[in-house]
């Protein structure tokens, strides 16, 4: 995040993280010590009045598109950003900036 919002005027940016693997370590034995790693995708909301960031972290077999299917969709960003303004957003005026969402 960086600063470049005031009080009056909420900047927030929000993008699609790369695909995790979990459990991570930097220092894994090798590929086969889990056999079947747990892939999730992370979706990133920075708001920078605050300098804090809000994430979604789901499987990726759950997206919110049809049959786990279609994860960084249109429904799926505009679902989480919903949610982030009703529950977690307190100014009405904005500028949301996305990377290629």
């Amino acid at each position: 995040c960086i600063r470049s919002a005031t009080p009056e005027l909420r900047h927030i940016t929000f993008d699609f993280a790369q695909q995790l693997e979990i459990p991570h370590h930097t220092r894994q034995v090798g590929p086969i010590y889990f056999k079947s790693r747990f892939k999730v995708q992370l979706f990133g909301i920075c708001d920078e009045a605050r300098n804090t960031q809000v994430n979604f972290l789901f499987h990726e077999g759950e997206s919110i598109g049809r049959d786990g299917k279609n994860a960084h969709g249109p429904n799926a960003v505009v679902s989480m950003l919903h949610y982030y303004l009703e529950n977690l957003a307190d100014q009405e005026i904005m500028k949301m900036h996305a990377d290629n969402c």
